[in-house]
């Protein structure tokens, strides 16, 4: 389900600018799940998720070679594609879950890969995209995804 523009990552994978993008998004996570009706907080989250040079994905590589996103049930009963910020939050979650094993991995994609794919996703029955579970733990839903990306000046 990942185009070619995918990409493994090593646990270390990270730069400075990785951890600091990730503990800002952490506070802007935590603004706009405090925000008050008018407040720009979740705008301004939005915008920094997609300023990140990749999101990070736990994947498992079918038979195929394709690459398909790490889901899990939400308290909705809704099933989540997995997201993170960072290489290390990925493989950290990865580890909780027991997820990493043979052709199971972390990989990078780009935001715009997501938004443009997002109609297969839907289609494969996923329904939204947790980002930084474990942590900070804010969700997305995928018909959401577009119009947001819109709204907020992700580039294309």
């Amino acid at each position: 389900m990942f185009d070619e523009r995918t990409a493994p990552l090593a646990p270390d994978a990270d730069d400075r600018h990785a951890y600091a993008a990730s503990a800002a998004i952490d506070l802007r996570a935590e603004s706009a799940r405090t925000a008050r009706m008018g407040d720009d907080a979740p705008a301004e989250l939005w915008r920094a998720v997609f300023a990140l040079p990749r999101w990070v994905f736990i994947a498992r590589t079918l038979e195929d070679g394709t690459r398909q996103p790490l889901a899990v049930i939400d308290d909705e009963h809704r099933p989540m594609m997995l997201a993170f910020t960072s290489a290390a939050r990925a493989h950290a979650a990865a580890e909780r879950r027991g997820a990493l094993e043979e052709g199971t991995e972390v990989v990078g994609v780009p935001p715009i890969a997501v938004v443009e794919g997002y109609e297969q996703y839907l289609r494969s029955g996923v329904q939204g995209i947790v980002f930084d579970e474990g942590s900070t733990g804010f969700p997305l839903l995928l018909k959401q995804l577009p119009s947001l990306h819109r709204a907020v000046g992700g580039a294309a």
